[in-house]
This record gives structure tokens, sequence and C-alpha cells, in this order.
């Protein structure tokens, strides 16, 4: 009884500590807009705020839908990418 009493307190110790080294969403995209700035990188962030994407990948993900469906509509694409349409068209030669 007293080892499970041990493990509870270490896992507690551990579950507390792991919160302390999150940062906030908050932070992320603070941290992120920074570094755009600063060193010029070039990201795409999704509809929903959620993801950013390089170029690059994004053009894969494209490639992988037509790859997938054939030939598509490029009206269909930010559903089903949650990309905005100026950002595929963009990506499209």
């Amino acid at each position: 009884m007293e080892e499970i009493l041990v493990l509870q307190a270490q896992l507690e110790q551990v579950q507390e500590k792991s919160a302390i080294n999150q940062l906030s969403d908050r932070n992320v995209v603070e941290i992120l807009s920074l570094l755009m700035k600063k060193h010029n990188l070039d990201l795409i962030y999704t509809i929903d705020g959620q993801e950013y994407l390089t170029p690059d990948y994004l053009q894969q993900q494209i490639e992988k839908v037509v790859k997938q469906k054939g030939r598509i509509n490029i009206i269909e694409l930010p559903k089903i990418l949650n990309i905005s349409i100026e950002k595929i068209e963009a990506q499209i030669p």
C-alpha cells in the first residue's frame, strides 16, 4: 500500500512539472509571428488558425489530394485543406 502512495506522489509531481513547461497557444502564435518577421519565414496559416504550413508542405498536400481524387475543382480544395483559396491559387502553376 505504501508503494502505491509513493507512486501517486511521483505521478502528481510529474503532472505538475509538465504544466509548468507548456506554452499557451497565444505565446506560440506570438513566437511564430516574431520569427516570421525577423527571419522572413514564409508560413501559411489555416482558415481556423490552428496550424501553420510551409509553402512546400501545402504544395505536397495539394498534389496528394489531386492524386487521391483525380481531377478536382479548385473551389473544393479550401474545404479539404483548410487553407484560403488565395493561398492555394498561389501554389498552383
